[in-house]
């Protein structure tokens, strides 16, 4: 049979020149030994209860440090305007939480709403910027509003996943 050059992998195919029957059989057992390659972490092995854990404390973490953010902007309006600095360079600090409390959530076999409430945090986060760049003063306004989101949103998260973490199972 000659070695006709064709995608469609149904019934031939063509491998340097010769044709080879029950392509789709070796390409479907290929696709299934890829698949035993993923690592797939249960819920009760230890990187996940500490990956647990992590996020939690990352959580609490991140409520911390934007009540602290909202004290720096407070000093850098109430009292010292050359304070502004630390507000700016603290803030681009936190942002690394959130990116671990993502992470934690991944790892830690969280929920699928725990992980999009933390995903919802970090883009809260990303959000932080187009607002206090913004020109217009209505949508800087959204600087502060966004803060007390993120703050809220944490905290909720952070209570959600205690349980998870520390005790009993339940979201």
């Amino acid at each position: 049979m000659s070695c006709r050059r064709s995608y469609d992998f149904t019934a031939l195919s063509c491998i340097g020149g010769t044709v080879v029957r029950g392509f789709r059989e070796r390409r479907e057992k290929l696709i299934e030994q890829e698949r035993t390659i993923v690592v797939v972490i249960s819920p009760t092995h230890p990187l996940a209860r500490w990956s647990r854990i992590g996020f939690v404390v990352t959580a609490w973490l991140y409520a911390l440090a934007v009540a602290a953010q909202v004290f720096l902007a407070g000093v850098s309006v109430f009292d010292d305007p050359t304070r502004w600095p630390d507000h700016v360079s603290f803030g681009q600090m936190i942002g690394s939480l959130t990116v671990l409390l993502l992470v934690f959530a991944v790892i830690g076999r969280l929920p699928w709403l725990l992980i999009g409430l933390a995903f919802a945090v970090f883009m809260l986060y990303g959000m932080q910027y187009p607002f206090a760049l913004s020109d217009n003063g209505s949508m800087a306004a959204l600087h502060a509003v966004n803060a007390l989101v993120m703050f809220w949103l944490t905290i909720t998260v952070a209570q959600r996943a205690q349980p998870l973490a520390f005790g009993a199972a339940r979201a």
